[in-house]
């Protein structure tokens, strides 16, 4: 009994050792995967916000836009037909490429 019970203080510590060991990479999220977590447009809409010092429902309410469509805009759900994107980024005081042109690449099929 006392032998077996040597055996599993061993054994665990060889595993705490072995989690402890630097070379080992985490159990989390590889960085690939917390790249694709990111979201940039998202990402470009806040810093424009906050560089000119406005909030997002200031923007849409001027606009004209329901909540929720606004929400789908700035997470990048659904990209806005051109006319919307031009009123968008005139009402963030820059060109619409800036916002949307990464976003219009990725989405197009290949050609």
């Amino acid at each position: 009994m006392e032998n077996s019970n040597n055996d599993f203080k061993q054994i665990t510590a060889e595993k705490n050792e072995e989690t402890q060991d630097s070379s080992n990479p985490p159990f989390f999220l590889p960085e690939e995967v917390k790249k694709s977590y990111t979201n940039p447009i998202r990402e470009r809409f806040d810093t424009l916000l906050r560089e000119r010092g406005k909030k997002w429902s200031e923007v849409y309410s001027k606009l004209g836009l329901w909540k929720s469509y606004a929400s789908l805009v700035r997470n990048g759900k659904t990209i806005p037909p051109l006319f919307m994107r031009v009123k968008i980024a005139t009402a963030l005081q820059v060109d619409s490429s800036v916002i949307w042109d990464s976003e219009l690449k990725e989405k197009r099929a290949p050609e």
